[in-house]
C-alpha cells in the first residue's frame, strides 16, 4: 500500500478487489490523519517557544512513524485476512484433517482481528495528538488538526465495524462479548475526542 499511487489504490478499491475494504479504508484514512497531525506540529515547531516547540517536534516525530506503522499494518491485514479466505475456500474430509481447519480458521481470524485492533486503538490515539496539537499550535493550522480528527474517527469506525462483522466466526461467545465490548469502547472514546477537537478547533480559532 505504502508505494501504490494512491489513485491506482482507489480504483482497486472501488473495483472490489480489495478485502476487506473497510479495514483498507481504515488505514489510509488513520494515516492521512497522521500526515495532518504531523504537518500541524511542523508548523508549531517553527514559531512556538520552549518547551512547546520540543513537544511539537515530538507529536510530528511520533505521528510519522505512526504513519509508516500503519501502511504496515494494512499489508499485513489484507495478508492475514487472504489466508484466512484461502483456509476457508479449503475443504477437509477426514476428521483430523477438519479439526487442524478449525484450529488454521480460529488462529487466522484471530490474526486479521488482531490487526484490525491495532489499527483502531493507533487512529484513537492519535486522535489525542490532534487535539493537542489543535489546542496548542499554530491557530492558522486549526483546521487541518480537526480534519486529522474527523479522518482518525473514520478509520476508528471502518475498523472496528470490520471487527464485529469478522466476529460471528469466532466460536467462543466470551470472546464476541469482548471484542463487541472493545469495539463500542473505542467508538465511544474516538467520538467523544472528535467533539473535544471540534471544541479546540473553536477555541484555536478565536485567536486568528
Amino acid at each position: 500500500m505504502a508505494t501504490e499511487p494512491i489513485d491506482r489504490w482507489l480504483d482497486a478499491l472501488a473495483s472490489g478487489l480489495i478485502e476487506p475494504a473497510a479495514e483498507a479504508f481504515a488505514s489510509l484514512a488513520a494515516a492521512g490523519g497522521a500526515a495532518l497531525v504531523a504537518a500541524v506540529a511542523r508548523r508549531g515547531a517553527m514559531h512556538f517557544a520552549e518547551p512547546g516547540a520540543t513537544r511539537m517536534v515530538e507529536i510530528q516525530l511520533e505521528a510519522d512513524a505512526a504513519r509508516d506503522t500503519l501502511f504496515q499494518l494494512a499489508d499485513s491485514n489484507a495478508a492475514a485476512f487472504e489466508a484466512f479466505l484461502e483456509i476457508l475456500r479449503g475443504s477437509a474430509e477426514r476428521d483430523d484433517e477438519r479439526t487442524a481447519r478449525l484450529v488454521a480458521l480460529r488462529e487466522a481470524l484471530e490474526t486479521t482481528i488482531d490487526g484490525q485492533l491495532q489499527t483502531a486503538r493507533r487512529a484513537v490515539y492519535l486522535m489525542g495528538l490532534a487535539d493537542e496539537v489543535t489546542l496548542a499550535g499554530d491557530a492558522n493550522t486549526a483546521a487541518d488538526g480537526l480534519s486529522a480528527a474527523a479522518a482518525l474517527h473514520a478509520a476508528a469506525v471502518a475498523a472496528t465495524a470490520d471487527i464485529e462483522i469478522n466476529a460471528f466466526a469466532v466460536a467462543d461467545p466470551a470472546r464476541r462479548g469482548e471484542l463487541a465490548e472493545t469495539c463500542a469502547s473505542l467508538r465511544g472514546r474516538a467520538a467523544a475526542l472528535l467533539t473535544t477537537v471540534e471544541d479546540s478547533f473553536h477555541a484555536a480559532s478565536k485567536t486568528t
